[in-house]
């Protein structure tokens, strides 16, 4: 066998020598370092449970908006849809807003529809009251809402015989936001969707 020369700058080789392993053991936690990691466990268990909870509130409709509108009385409901769809009904055959060619014209519509929604909440006014105090106030409120929108659409009708024809409808508040949005949101919440407003203003 060659033996390695003495001017040979290589090292022998030494398959034997194995590489050197860390057997020294682990250091035994301390008790505040067991007490933080507790801690951090119980933390980060709450965190996903409150994620759970979060999701199932969302997906129940807890705490939102929409469900403060849900009536629980559906007979009240079930009366209210009729009374809507006959309503509607009548107001589907009106003629168009772009069939307008006047102003006036366009008052006579929007009059139309003023004397066809009234009817419709009054029947709604004459249906009785839901079971619940807390259901009887959700429909007197909404009523309100839509005496509110009645009453811009009548001041709308009245630039229009006028004969402005830089009329403008313009809508009545509630905390900010226009009456309109309370009325279609328990319209839709409740399942009462011919019940809302129409976009034709």
């Amino acid at each position: 066998m060659n033996q390695p020369s003495a001017s040979d700058p290589r090292p022998p080789k030494d398959s034997a020598s194995p590489v050197a392993a860390d057997d020294s053991p682990h250091e035994p936690l301390t008790a505040d370092e067991l007490k933080r990691r507790r801690i951090g466990m119980v933390l980060g268990g709450v965190a996903i449970l409150a994620v759970v909870i979060m999701w199932v509130a969302a997906f129940a409709g807890v705490g939102s908006t929409q469900s403060i509108d849900r009536l629980n009385d559906k007979r009240w409901t079930s009366a209210a849809r009729d009374v809507c769809t006959e309503q509607r009904a009548a107001y589907d055959k009106l003629p168009q807003a772009s069939d307008a060619k006047t102003p006036q014209d366009r008052a006579d519509t929007v009059n139309s529809t003023i004397t066809i929604f009234t009817t419709m909440t009054d029947e709604l006014a004459a249906i009785p009251p839901p079971s619940t105090g807390a259901d009887a106030d959700l429909v007197t409120e909404w009523l309100g809402d839509w005496d509110r929108h009645l009453d811009d659409r009548q001041r709308f009708a009245t630039q229009l015989e006028q004969g402005r024809k830089d009329a403008v409808f313009t809508e009545s508040l509630r905390d900010d936001k226009q009456v309109s949005r309370y009325i279609d949101r328990f319209a839709r919440v409740n399942n009462i969707n011919l019940c809302a407003t129409p976009d034709d203003v």
